[in-house]
């Protein structure tokens, strides 16, 4: 695979337009390219890069992103373009064996020590921080650990990893995913609250997590294991000291307000938070808990909720009568 660095020309002119792309065989590139433009093209440098081309052209982009005209077009000279490119291609060459990437043994064990001098959960930060390289050398770097099982990412572009190499289980640290990625109040609810309380029987393997909603943040990073459910910043409110904090840090709402507020969820037309929707059998209430408490609390609940206490009071008569 090359990457190569095309000018456009007009009458023999230059345009001013240079375009850095890759491909097998850039003449056969060009071919294709000319026969939708009326104007020449001319192929400045080709540079063999192999598997490090889609690397080489991203980072070439970026780079040259403030000169973009459209696509993988550039407002830039032939001689800028080209420099860039082998810059480029010259920083990771250099990089290659520094970080231990390369297919030699003795790299490959470069590349588990620098893995196992990092927490079993790390982000893109850390890893720049440890060894010193920019984030477009580090993409390659860790394409090439997660090639190998050493590490996995916690989400699509979540920016952080589960650190395999350190300890094969890493995996299930996703509290300390979520709190390494997300650094914004969250709160297990839903089917997560009420099967860590003991209010029923169902599980999910996914934690069920309300984040606040705000101007400067509408959208979260996707996190594998985790749905993400926004909520405003009445219901955050209303929630107040309403939650417990379990042994690995993460905050659980209390089970009367997590039922109420999984109930009032399905009671919204057109909702779209992926919340568990309880039916009255779902609900398993401890032996310890005497019925009285057990309505007052979901009344309480419904109350500070705001919910609609006539289908909150028919849920719980069938709870109880099912006990």
């Amino acid at each position: 695979m090359h990457v190569y660095v095309i000018e456009e020309r007009f009458n023999g002119q230059p345009t001013g337009f240079v375009k850095v792309g890759k491909a097998h065989t850039p003449r056969g590139r060009i071919t294709g390219l000319r026969s939708g433009n009326p104007r020449d093209l001319v192929i400045h440098s080709t540079i063999k890069c192999g598997k490090l081309a889609r690397t080489v052209e991203k980072m070439a982009h970026d780079r040259l992103d403030r000169h973009r005209v459209n696509g993988e077009w550039f407002t830039v000279s032939v001689e800028e373009a080209k420099g860039c490119v082998t810059e480029i291609v010259r920083e990771l060459e250099k990089s290659n064996k520094a970080v231990g990437l390369s297919e030699a043994p003795e790299d490959r064990v470069a590349a588990l020590d620098r893995l196992k001098s990092l927490p079993e959960v790390f982000d893109l930060y850390q890893l720049v921080s440890a060894t010193g390289f920019s984030k477009q050398v580090l993409y390659l770097y860790i394409n090439r650990w997660m090639n190998k099982g050493f590490v996995k990412p916690v989400g699509p572009r979540a920016g952080a990893y589960y650190n395999l190499a350190k300890d094969p289980e890493a995996a299930k640290r996703l509290p300390e995913a979520l709190e390494l990625v997300l650094r914004i109040p969250r709160l297990l609810i839903g089917v997560s609250a009420l099967s860590w309380h003991g209010w029923t029987d169902r599980t999910s393997s996914t934690f069920e997590l309300a984040v606040p909603v705000c101007d400067k943040q509408r959208t979260y990073p996707q996190i594998d294991g985790a749905a993400l459910i926004p909520r405003s910043r009445t219901w955050w409110q209303s929630m107040g000291f309403h939650c417990q904090q379990r042994h690995d840090y993460m905050h659980v709402l209390d089970p009367a307000y997590a039922l109420v507020d999984a109930i009032a969820t399905k009671a919204r037309s057109g909702a779209k938070a992926v919340v568990w929707r309880p039916t009255p059998e779902d609900i398993k209430v401890p032996r310890g808990i005497p019925a009285g408490h057990f309505r007052a609390s979901v009344l309480e609940a419904a109350s500070a909720l705001k919910a609609d206490e006539q289908s909150i009071t028919k849920f719980i008569d069938a709870v109880e009568l099912a006990r």
